[in-house]
């Protein structure tokens, strides 16, 4: 009896580590299968996180390399922006050269001779010829300005050459006048140089020289050809209107204003 007993035993123990090898090999295949099931989602994800990681790094590379461009070549964009806001300016559209300037000087082709209705003694002589159109921006808007000279020639006995500057701007589709001022002649605060720096205008005149109600007035006129002295004006924008900024008078070291002149077109060492 008692050896019967121990096989049945011995047969239940089998049994009951049987069912539990069962579960086990359940449990490795459940597992197994669940790793199966999610394995293609989790490498979906890393595949994608290496991809963006990918983008990433090259869009810093791109962009460090934008930040290391060269000056020279962003000042050349910028340029080419200038250039094109002043090709598609309207104020361009404007014909200046066939146009009505203040004092009923109404110029054709560029041109306006009055000499038959001069105030001079006989023979007289006044025309007025728009020299040169500067395009450039002097004022804060985008807009491109238009700078105007106009040229004055009167004489009877001797001839006054003049140079009667305008500046336009673009309101409403027309040309607005903001600013104006004429030089003398040689001596007589006449034009030495002008010319346009950061939105700002520089003009010089021969001699001592101030501004009363836009024209040039000398305060050491000795002759026609001889000075010691020259004018340095600069004007700017300040916001609401186009004003002299600074006035400088600079020392004239060459002998006389023709041989200034000579020298500066070439035609002397």
């Amino acid at each position: 009896m008692r050896h019967r007993a121990c096989q049945r035993d011995n047969s239940f123990s089998k049994n009951v580590v049987s069912f539990e090898a069962v579960i086990i090999i359940m449990k490795n295949i459940l597992l197994l299968g669940l790793i199966l099931f999610f394995l293609p989602s989790c490498l979906s994800q890393v595949k994608s996180v290496n991809k963006n990681s990918v983008t990433e790094n090259n869009l810093i590379v791109q962009n460090s390399s934008i930040a290391n461009e060269p000056v020279e070549t962003k000042l050349k964009e910028n340029d080419k922006q200038s250039y094109s806001s002043q090709i598609n300016s309207e104020i361009r559209k404007i014909d200046f050269r066939n146009f009505s300037y203040p004092d009923e000087v109404i110029v054709k082709n560029g041109k306006l001779d009055l000499s038959e209705k001069s105030p001079l003694k006989t023979p007289s002589r006044l025309e007025y010829t728009v020299e040169d159109i500067r395009y450039a921006h002097f004022t804060n808007d985008a807009k491109v300005d238009a700078l105007i000279d106009l040229t004055v020639i009167a004489g009877g006995g001797s001839t006054i050459y003049k140079h009667s500057f305008h500046l336009y701007t673009l309101r409403k589709r027309k040309a607005l006048l903001i600013w104006r001022v004429t030089t003398g002649s040689e001596a007589d605060c006449g034009l030495k140089e002008i010319w346009i720096e950061n939105a700002k205008l520089i003009l010089e005149v021969f001699g001592k020289c101030h501004i009363e109600e836009d024209s040039m007035q000398s305060e050491d006129y000795d002759t026609d050809v001889n000075t010691k002295n020259y004018t340095n004006f600069t004007f700017g924008w300040n916001g609401q209107k186009f004003v002299q900024e600074k006035l400088a008078v600079l020392p004239f070291t060459e002998n006389n204003i023709h041989d200034y002149k000579r020298k500066m077109s070439g035609k002397i060492d």
